[in-house]
């Protein structure tokens, strides 16, 4: 017969394993400021009016997507989200960085089109090296593929970067206007 006191001290052990890992649920990791600062880096790509961009060059807050114009489901879902925090916004600094991860299809004169159908400040983004927008989605943490039928395959992520372009916040799709408004009125310019 096994004695009980085994069993006992795993469960005692365990508890205090998990007691441990807890940590402070006061604080959560959207307050800390530094969560996201080693996502992102600088990045030179060429904008909508077939100019030089240089992220470290652009002035003012930014929010950034990876996306394409073609895109079936996940941009028109995003854009159509993106719309609404820019008219919710009290503030005129804000920018939508517009990366296409489909820079064969996605030329400047295609990406020029696709920034004039929004009402708000935006850059469309390409490159004519596919690998340099992996490059960069992959520094963001961004999913970036293609399924087994070919199609693309990329996530939804909105990345707030500041007026020193680091990265302060993420945000998913489940992330409602609200909550996403407040999170950039509390970023300085």
């Amino acid at each position: 017969m096994t004695s009980p006191r085994p069993l006992a001290c795993a469960m005692v052990a365990l508890a205090a394993i998990c007691f441990a890992c807890s940590g402070d649920r006061s604080k959560s990791d959207a307050q800390d400021p530094n969560i996201y600062r080693h996502l992102g880096s600088d990045f030179t790509l060429t904008d909508h009016e077939g100019q030089r961009f240089v992220l470290s060059e652009h002035s003012g807050v930014s929010l950034l997507f990876f996306g394409f114009t073609s895109c079936p489901d996940v941009c028109p879902l995003t854009m159509s989200r993106l719309a609404s925090v820019m008219r919710e916004l009290q503030r005129e600094d804000v920018t939508v960085l517009f990366i296409s991860v489909d820079p064969r299809r996605d030329t400047p004169e295609r990406l020029a089109q696709y920034v004039h159908e929004y009402d708000f400040p935006m850059v469309g983004l390409t490159s004519q090296d596919a690998g340099q927008i992996t490059t960069i989605a992959r520094s963001f943490a961004a999913g970036l593929g293609r399924t087994s039928a070919g199609a693309i395959d990329h996530s939804s992520r909105i990345y707030l970067l500041d007026a020193a372009d680091k990265v302060c916040d993420v945000f998913g799709s489940d992330d409602d206007i609200d909550h996403m408004v407040d999170a950039i009125d509390h970023v300085e310019n």
